[in-house]
């Protein structure tokens, strides 16, 4: 991936707005769906089924990841989100984030009845995310309060 252009439109932004570039830049991921994108990107290139499921789960280089959202900006907040199956341990990826100074949430999935009515009554459970959404909002909503608020003169 060209960084370039990105890389030059925030050296122009940092020289026309010092003093707002300079702050920082705060980063709010839903790594479910980087996790889901991923995956259908992966299929797609490699002409794969949209309902195969890769086992394992190729590596997604977190750190390219961080370098394109990041860009060489000073970081405020580094917040990421997902969620696992319940009874499930935590994805591999959540400790690599927390080691990167991610601050990372994550949420449980919740069962649902659901799917095809001619289905199987096993294949009529599945898990859905619950929540994620709502604790990013959370998240940039605290970034606004604590990094935002200008005392009234």
């Amino acid at each position: 991936m060209d960084l370039i252009p990105y890389r030059i439109r925030d050296a122009v932004m940092a020289e026309k707005h010092p003093s707002i570039t300079s702050q920082g830049i705060h980063v709010f991921v839903d790594m479910s769906n980087i996790d889901i994108g991923y995956q259908n990107t992966l299929k797609g290139g490699r002409s794969v089924g949209e309902n195969t499921r890769f086992s394992p789960l190729p590596h997604l280089n977190l750190q390219f990841l961080t370098k394109i959202l990041v860009r060489d900006r000073p970081v405020v907040a580094l917040n990421v989100c997902c969620s696992t199956i319940p009874g499930r341990s935590e994805p591999r990826y959540v400790q690599q984030l927390r080691e990167m100074g991610y601050h990372v949430d994550l949420r449980e999935r919740k069962k649902v009845e659901g799917g095809l009515p001619s289905a199987k009554a096993s294949d009529n459970l599945r898990y859905v995310e619950d929540l994620v959404d709502e604790t990013l909002q959370v998240r940039i909503a605290e970034s606004v309060m604590e990094y935002f608020h200008k005392p009234v003169a």
